[in-house]
């Protein structure tokens, strides 16, 4: 095969979609890779930023309301997590990517479980505003500013209807968001092929970048995709503890799924998911 040259990219009657596409998103990447580098020239405006996070008063107290709140939307309250036995050299080991599952939804205490290995460990008043009360949590987060959000799609028994909710760390409860979703709808969107639509709940985690962005620019938007890996790494390490099979997914339809846990894509959008379920 010939090398290819600029001539050949340019050339839009030799040039196909597929590397039209390909050159353009290697373009974006570098571009969105420079723009969020760190450099001398930076450092005065991050300085100012920072420390306006660490020591202004409002803006800890800011900082510290990191959680939705949904007042008005009926809330199920998870029943009080059980102990993962195993060790860390156990459950890493055991940890792998399943496509197939046994059908039947995760129970209340399954999720409970699965969902308390992203939990708040200690919590702290500030000692510069003491209104602002800190809850930190397994897993690290820039600044702890936490811009990840989980949010659940749970199905019945008979995988005829699938509802949404939010998962709040804090309260360790579920609020629901839309109780009606069509199952076809659903895996389609998801993308899952037929092996996977006997899952036992789709976890999808969210960035609100603004609550990282605004303290360390556009290099915030690189430290919640650093933090939604590490909390997917927590959910399949935990899953695999729990006898659980699971497997990152990253094929959704993003708008569609945002749309069916009602966040806007914008201010806050889909940024990756995780299936759940029983395996033999």
């Amino acid at each position: 095969m010939e090398p290819k040259t600029l001539d050949h990219y340019l050339n839009k009657n030799n040039t196909s979609v597929e590397q039209v596409y390909r050159e353009e998103m290697k373009n974006m990447v570098e571009i969105f890779h420079e723009n969020t580098k760190q450099s001398e020239a930076l450092k005065p405006l991050f300085l100012n930023s920072i420390l306006k996070h660490l020591y202004d008063e409002n803006q800890i107290l800011a900082d510290s309301l990191n959680h939705k709140n949904y007042v008005f939307k009926p809330s199920l309250k998870l029943p009080p997590a059980n102990t993962i036995e195993k060790t860390l050299h156990e459950i890493s080991s055991q940890r792998s990517s399943h496509r197939n599952y046994k059908a039947g939804p995760l129970s209340d205490q399954e999720l409970s479980d699965l969902l308390t290995s992203l939990r708040v460990t200690r919590e702290s008043i500030s000692s510069v505003n003491s209104k602002a009360k800190l809850c930190l949590r397994t897993y690290a987060s820039a600044g702890g500013l936490y811009p990840v959000e989980i949010y659940v799609f749970r199905p019945n028994e008979q995988y005829t209807n699938w509802q949404s909710y939010y998962y709040s760390l804090k309260k360790h409860e579920l609020s629901l968001i839309s109780p009606s979703i069509n199952p076809e709808d659903l895996y389609q969107n998801i993308g899952t092929s037929e092996s996977t639509q006997e899952i036992g709940a789709i976890i999808v985690l969210t960035g609100i970048f603004e609550r990282s962005v605004h303290k360390y620019g556009s290099l915030g938007y690189r430290f919640a995709l650093t933090e939604a890996g590490g909390m997917l790494q927590q959910l399949g390490l935990a899953s695999a503890g729990l006898g659980l099979g699971s497997i990152v997914w990253g094929g959704a339809n993003d708008d569609k799924i945002n749309e069916l846990i009602e966040v806007n894509g914008v201010d806050e959008t889909m940024l990756n998911c995780l299936l759940v379920g029983k395996i033999d």
